[in-house]
């Protein structure tokens, strides 16, 4: 008999198959393709743009202190140290410690490293002074995140900031990737697998700003920012065939569905471009100025 193929909901934990679950797994090889496309993710214009508008809703000012959860590479990093300036500091907490080292070499190369300070830690390992920050932020880190663990975070962030202080969250929704391919049905079902399975929680954008309400931060907003690549070769594209390779290797496709579907996305197969988007969601809260009383 062949290989029997299931539906991304047949047989599977949500969340089983995101390679951020178990950063202790990773060998220096992974490690460094994931910084090569967390590098390739952030040259970006459209994530150049999302980063500003991040920096504009923390609402920093020269001589504050802040925190970034989860600071990957550290592209981020930079450009909070620059809106704090020399008199700030910023501290970039990442578990992971090939891109903890990624991240400090960019730290190092940009002359920065006089007001950032990057640190090997997760959300789980977090330890701020009460009132002692002016912002903490988090970039596509929450979606890797059980919900406990996010609940926990924002516990624990909320008195380390300041009266009035923000935080800010950006993830993705794994339901908002769109990719223009001719087979409806194949791209359906792997986006259907990427953000069910590759993700702790595929949904983790739509939440955010009720996760920031409850966990009693107030003024809670939300921004909508889409990232667009038309490229093969750029950072969606690159995402497209590794999605479809895990969907393959899981068995949400068959060899054959996979080679034909990978096949289209090739620029030989005729297409003068490649076209896929997600959306970012930005979600912004502030630390009320005066507590309410219990």
């Amino acid at each position: 008999m062949g290989q029997r193929l299931h539906r991304p909901h047949e047989r599977m934990t949500l969340g089983k198959h995101d390679p951020f679950g178990n950063l202790d797994s990773w060998s220096p090889k992974f490690a460094e393709s994931w910084a090569t496309a967390l590098r390739l993710r952030t040259a970006g214009v459209d994530q150049r743009r999302l980063r500003r508008r991040i920096v504009e809703l923390a609402g920093l000012r020269p001589g504050d202190q802040m925190a970034e959860i989860g600071c990957g590479t550290g592209a981020l990093l930079l450009d909070l140290a620059e809106a704090v300036g020399p008199g700030g500091r910023v501290t970039g907490y990442e578990p992971q410690h090939n891109l903890a080292a990624a991240a400090q070499e960019a730290v190092a190369a940009a002359g920065a490293g006089a007001n950032i300070e990057v640190v090997r830690a997760g959300a789980a390992d977090l330890e701020l002074e009460p009132a002692s920050l002016h912002a903490v932020i988090e970039q596509t880190v929450f979606i890797h995140l059980p919900q406990f663990l996010i609940l926990d975070t924002l516990a624990r962030a909320l008195p380390a900031l300041r009266p009035g202080g923000r935080w800010v969250s950006a993830d993705q929704d794994g339901d908002t990737w769109i990719i223009d391919h001719p087979d409806r049905e194949l791209t359906r079902r792997i986006i259907a697998f990427n953000s069910d399975f590759r993700y702790a929680d595929g949904w983790t954008g739509r939440r955010l700003s009720r996760l920031l309400a409850e966990a009693g931060f107030i003024d809670v907003q939300v921004d909508v920012l889409t990232h667009v690549d038309t490229a093969p070769g750029s950072y969606l594209h690159g995402m497209a065939l590794r999605i479809a390779e895990s969907a393959r290797t899981e068995g949400a496709l068959s060899t054959a569905e996979y080679d034909r579907w990978v096949g289209r996305l090739s620029p030989s197969a005729g297409y003068e471009r490649f076209y896929s988007s997600i959306n970012y969601y930005v979600a912004v809260g502030r630390r009320a100025e005066i507590e309410p009383t219990p």
